[in-house]
């Protein structure tokens, strides 16, 4: 697994995010521009628990 999975696995953990659903996230991000994109946006929002439909909806933006 390369670094920067780790680092998202980490923020969605940190984000409590269900463990179900990091394979879908996974799946979506599928280039190193999109997992950095995705990476920064859960980096921004540390500091808050975001609800799920956000992560999601942040991720379809990316992912178009």
């Amino acid at each position: 697994m390369k670094s920067i999975d780790k680092f998202i696995l980490c923020a969605l953990d940190a984000q409590r995010i269900a463990v179900s659903n990091y394979s879908i996230i996974m799946n979506k991000l599928d280039s190193q521009d999109k997992k950095l994109e995705f990476l920064n946006y859960l980096n921004k929002n540390r500091s808050v628990i975001l609800r799920d439909k956000d992560i999601f909806l942040k991720l379809k933006e990316i992912t178009g």
